[in-house]
């Protein structure tokens, strides 16, 4: 049989034991929300990273085409100059490539 002071010995470890799964348990539960506000904020700064680039996009595709629209226009105002120009380049690209 027991004793007293066994018996109170044991009651400590038990509570004492208790105490510390309850303490691990809202550990657990405080990493597991951390984690999940850590993801949230994740989530939201790709989405607003996304969104800045797909309107950086927009806008580059924007400017794209109006340069496009106005090399062109160029091109038909100075035929003779552009074709030269663009001669001019290939041969130096050329020589550039045979080094």
């Amino acid at each position: 049989m027991p004793s007293a002071v066994q018996t109170a010995a044991n009651d400590t470890k038990t509570s004492g034991s208790k105490e510390i799964e309850d303490k691990i348990a809202r550990i657990r539960t405080d990493i597991a929300d951390l984690g999940k506000a850590v993801a949230g904020y994740g989530s939201d700064k790709a989405d607003d990273l996304k969104a800045a680039s797909e309107d950086a996009l927009t806008q580059l595709k924007s400017e794209l085409a109006t340069l496009e629209h106005q090399v062109s226009a160029h091109v038909r105002q100075n035929p003779l100059r552009s074709l030269a120009i663009a001669a001019g380049a290939g041969v130096l690209i050329a020589l550039l490539a045979r080094r």
